[in-house]
């Protein structure tokens, strides 16, 4: 649509408009009090031609408002007409969408003609005729409203129509989403980076040649044997190298062409350790395994849609067990590798987890293997001690391997590694080190694989020159004398040598009281964090965390590039470090809760400080965030990755943190001032399953200290019976009234986020602009509507018969509107 201007327009024939208001409106004035000072005064008939007079100059003047009135009209509408032909060039790819426009246009085009047939009559006609132009003016004005509204109700309603309405379980954010390149794009979410070979996951290392043979080939030996049980559980205390066997054993698989599926959890990332997404990544490398798997578990995915977002056992059975149970290809053993099941975030879904494996396994018309790791914790040992695991499962227990055969594996691991440090040093002998030094190294490690790597690091840290004298430094510290040690003596050791070694030799203590800071936020952190990143999220200068670190490359990962993640080499290192029994310098010694305390206040401080409607510069009002192109790149640069993290995860720390006033009056501030950018960016960066947990939290820790808290319970509970009988805000007037509102709302603005989200799931997970455009805006008069009220994009007048959509009140029982 170009639109031609509408006669009679020109700025040029309206230049003058403040001067011609002035003198008609003078005119006018003072006509109509000569008129009304005329009464009984001669000579007659001057009242009826100054009367006569004074019309002729209220009809000159409407005529010229309606020119001003219609230049305005000519404005609007070529600000539309630019808008709609931008939106229409960009987005030919939504029919619908497409459709929508169109209707907008034409009924836009038939408003520009009536429109140009204002402008085009003659001046006469606009004389005579302004009483019914004024009117047809505003009458048009009404129309754009119209079809403007009737536009974004469609916008709400293809939104609600086009998505099945979830189960009560369903995350809002998890969706079915179609592709035709890739038809298991619909399992989505899924957990990418939870592969044995994904490029996101820190470099492990496979087992060093020569190593571990026994254990291997009983592994690979299990796994060609169709008799052997289905179930193979290799348990280790931390440090003994099961991820390093875990990550052979998939390679060799992978090589093998029988990998069917790894997911290599991880309690330092986020979707890595979400139980709820275990299945829908294995099933999604399953299809991708074998074309059969492919067909038949994206075809139940179409007939079980919600089955993506359901609990783990509907997810196994729809997903995997259904699907695979009817293929009648004649298959090899399919692998899959589980590793790290400890570092899963919620024990109870682990041991249910197991049993649906256990289960579900035995159903399948071919063989199908699973190697699991992990640490002996008490509700996984106790769950394949029950008669039912043990009947498909068997276990190796990796510290209680002989001692000898591991000590002689980390004795070819230290004498490998260590003669290429000397064989690059130039100033150290060719027999450096002696067989002697590896056999007193192999002995401290006390059957630690984690201790032989971690020692190898410290010893040829690249910013040191001089690994004899570093190797001699771990040497010299005697092993324990005590009767019982404790197995993690010996790598406690290497920590508290790495960690001394970082310090200079004087203003240790200054130094340690900055890096100690680092450090807590790095093993409280619940996603790993480029450093610049980090250096905002703490509010320290730019450069300063790699700085601190530098000298502790051997228990971190450190990138060169600002913008790359830092990770903690091994989960020992914050077992370590958060245990004061074995964390004996004070100095370094790490209190959680004290950190999950300072990084949920930073949270939300970054919240509130950053946090602003349209952060994205979205252009147009009413598209999905999957139109929106570039979107992650988008998300990284317009809000950043720290604020990204806050958003995800302020109330997982918050959880464990303690109350104080200053976090208090922090999380009012986000939840009154903030509300609906923070889902607008969960919207868009495909977190919105946080939201709900997030509000749960923050409502269940939110409690105020104050006054009279009995009678501000009281008058919580009667704001449903004040508001209907229109005496709350005569209540709110009184001193209880007072302190109501200045603490109650809080968690009545949490509560009525929850039932947002609940209500509108679909629309505001597809398009963070309908936060603004349909969720708030069909909202009953609650509280969130009433604080947040001058973000609703347009009225709420919605187009004839279709008023009863409005909500009256939060519904109990239902989940989406209706």
């Amino acid at each position: 649509m170009h639109r031609p201007k509408i006669p009679g327009t020109s700025q040029t024939k309206l230049k003058n408009t403040k001067t011609l208001e002035a003198v008609s409106g003078g005119l006018i004035t003072t006509l109509t009090i000569v008129k009304e000072s005329l009464d009984g005064i001669s000579p007659p008939g001057l009242k009826a031609a100054v009367g006569g007079l004074l019309e002729i100059l209220k009809a000159a003047k409407k005529t010229h408002d309606n020119t001003q009135d219609l230049l305005e009209l000519d404005a609007h509408l070529r600000k539309l007409d630019g808008i709609l032909r931008s939106v229409s060039g960009k987005m030919e790819s939504s029919n619908d969408l497409g459709d929508r426009i169109e209707r907008l246009t034409s009924d836009i085009n038939d408003i520009v003609e009536s429109c140009k047939d204002l402008g085009s009559q003659s001046l006469h006609s606009k004389f005579f005729l302004s009483q019914d132009n004024a009117a047809n003016i505003v009458r048009l004005n009404k129309s754009i409203d119209r079809a403007i509204q009737t536009f974004q109700f469609e916008a709400v309603m293809a939104i609600e129509s086009t998505v099945r309405q979830p189960t009560f379980s369903a995350p809002p954010s998890y969706l079915v989403v179609q592709d035709p390149q890739d038809p298991l794009l619909i399992l989505r979410p899924f957990a990418a980076e939870a592969r044995f070979d994904s490029a996101t996951r820190m470099i492990v290392s496979r087992c060093f040649e020569g190593t571990r043979s026994e254990l291997l080939q009983k592994i690979y030996d299990w796994a060609d044997d169709p008799n052997s049980k289905a179930i193979y559980w290799l348990c280790g205390l931390a440090g003994t190298g099961k991820s390093t066997i875990a990550q052979t054993v998939a390679e060799a698989f992978s090589q093998r062409k029988t990998l069917g599926a790894s997911f290599f959890f991880s309690r330092d990332v986020a979707e890595r350790s979400n139980p709820n997404l275990v299945f829908t990544t294995i099933a999604y490398q399953l299809g991708r395994f074998h074309p059969s798997f492919c067909s038949r578990i994206s075809a139940s995915v179409r007939a079980y849609p919600d089955s993506c977002a359901s609990q783990p056992a509907t997810q196994m059975q729809k997903l995997i067990a259904e699907p695979l149970r009817s293929v009648t290809d004649a298959l090899q053993t399919v692998v899959i590798v589980m590793d790290a099941l400890d570092e899963c975030s919620n024990e109870m879904l682990v041991s249910e987890m197991l049993i649906l494996l256990g289960t579900a396994i035995r159903e399948l018309p071919f063989h199908v293997k699973i190697f699991v790791t992990s640490r002996p914790d008490a509700h996984i040992r106790s769950k394949f001690g029950e008669d039912t695991m043990k009947t498909v499962s068997e276990a190796s227990i990796l510290h209680d391997i002989d001692l000898s055969i591991v000590q002689n594996d980390i004795r070819k691991y230290l004498t490998y590694q260590l003669r290429e440090i000397g064989r690059k040093m130039l100033t150290l002998d060719a027999t450096w080190p002696t067989e002697t030094e590896v056999e007193s190294l192999v002995e401290r490690a006390g059957g630690l694989f984690i201790y032989a790597s971690a020692s190898v690091i410290y010893i040829g840290d690249k910013d040191h020159s001089e690994p004899a004298q570093r190797l001699r430094i771990l040497l010299d510290d005697a092993p324990s004398g005590e009767d019982s040690p404790s197995p993690y003596d010996a790598i406690d050791k290497l920590y508290r040598h790495i960690l001394a070694s970082s310090l200079p030799k004087t203003g240790a203590l200054d130094v340690a009281k900055k890096l100690q800071p680092i450090i807590g936020t790095l093993v409280t952190l619940l996603d790993p964090l480029p450093a610049n990143a980090m250096e905002k999220l703490m509010s320290v200068e730019e450069s300063y965390i790699q700085r601190k670190l530098k000298p502790l490359h051997s228990i971190l990962l450190l990138p060169d590039d600002p913008q790359g993640l830092i990770r903690i080499f091994h989960k020992s290192f914050p077992d370590f470090v958060t245990n004061p029994q074995r964390c004996r310098d004070r100095k370094f010694l790490v209190k959680p809760k004290d950190f999950f305390t300072r990084l949920a206040l930073q949270c939300i401080l970054l919240m509130n400080s950053n946090l602003r409607r349209n952060m994205c510069d979205i252009q147009y009002p009413f598209c999905m965030n999957d139109e929106i192109p570039d979107l992650d790149l988008l998300l990284k640069v317009k809000i950043g990755t720290h604020v990204l993290y806050a958003c995800q995860f302020w109330a997982l720390h918050l959880q464990y943190a303690d109350r104080s006033d200053e976090l208090h009056e922090a999380l009012s501030v986000f939840v009154t001032t903030k509300l609906p950018y923070w889902l607008e960016v969960l919207s868009l960066s495909r977190h919105l399953d946080h939201a709900q947990t997030s509000l749960k939290i923050a409502q269940a820790w939110y409690k105020p200290e104050g006054e009279e808290p009995k009678r501000l319970a009281v008058l919580q509970k009667m704001i449903p019976i004040l508001e209907p009988l229109q005496i709350f805000n005569e209540a709110l007037s009184s001193a209880e009234g007072k302190l109501l509102q200045a603490k109650a709302p809080i968690k009545v603005l949490l509560s009525d986020c929850q039932s947002l989200l609940l209500h509108f799931p679909k629309s505001i997970t597809k398009s963070a602009c309908h936060i603004y455009h349909s969720a708030l805006g069909l909202a009953p008069d609650c509280l969130l509507y009433r604080q947040y009220q001058k973000e609703i994009e347009h009225s709420r007048t919605l187009p004839e018969n279709n008023h009863g959509l409005l909500l009256t009140k939060w519904a109990k029982n239902s989940l989406c509107i209706r």
